[in-house]
């Protein structure tokens, strides 16, 4: 009988800078990702996250995937969540084994989805 694949789920918040560009946020990881096109961020961040979780699985540490992003950043978060996120799934292998990468993003910056 074929495993059933561990389903990571990540929430994402995006938020806009004082010079124009876009700061993405993942909650349960601290990764950061930045750029100037805010439609680019979700794949940025669903690439990193692919590496970070391929990384722990490889070397046998899942714990090794959650790193929570500063307080700061989640009081941010909590005071914005109301909007609907966007949701982001992707289907990974690591090492033989199938992963499914879910990721809601929530986006506070000013014509971000």
């Amino acid at each position: 009988m074929q495993e059933k694949p561990k389903k990571f789920t990540f929430n994402v918040f995006v938020e806009n800078t004082i010079d124009g560009a876009y700061i993405a946020h993942c909650m349960e990881t601290g990764l950061v990702a930045t750029s100037k096109d805010v439609n680019e961020l979700p794949f940025k961040m669903a690439k990193m996250l692919y590496r970070q979780i391929s990384f722990a699985i490889e070397n046998n540490n899942e714990a090794d995937i959650f790193h929570a992003a500063p307080p700061d950043v989640w009081e941010r978060f909590f005071k914005f969540k109301g909007a609907p996120p966007e949701h982001l799934e992707k289907n990974i292998q690591v090492g033989g084994v199938g992963f499914i990468l879910g990721q809601n993003t929530y986006a506070a910056a000013a014509g971000a989805h």
